[in-house]
């Protein structure tokens, strides 16, 4: 069974991927999250083994996100998503430590 912490600052889209997520078998919502120092508190309390991160948060964003994630042990898998995937981006997202990119 995955864990799942999804980062977003929007409650709509936070409710729709943890209804999405809760509805595959294997997976669960451990935690939301619409900020990422909220995300990382939640983080460190329930250990996801996902991280599903908005690039677009209020403050830092989702890439310093996923640097501070990933420096969590044990390590979350990480997926960045963002209306403005490209290129660029996902070099940036690798650099992040990010395992995947992916476009809304």
């Amino acid at each position: 069974m995955h864990s799942l912490l999804i980062v977003d600052d929007h409650a709509a889209v936070r409710a729709g991927l943890a209804a999405l997520v809760d509805a595959e078998p294997g997976l669960r919502v451990a935690a939301t999250a619409v900020d990422a120092q909220s995300a990382l508190t939640l983080a460190e309390e329930v250990r996801p083994t996902i991280a599903i991160v908005d690039f677009h948060l209020p403050g830092e964003d989702g890439l310093s996100l996923c640097l501070r994630l990933a420096e969590l042990r044990p390590r979350p898998g990480l997926v960045l998503y963002s209306a403005f995937a490209d290129d660029l981006l996902a070099a940036l997202a690798a650099i992040a430590g990010a395992d995947a990119l992916v476009p809304k």
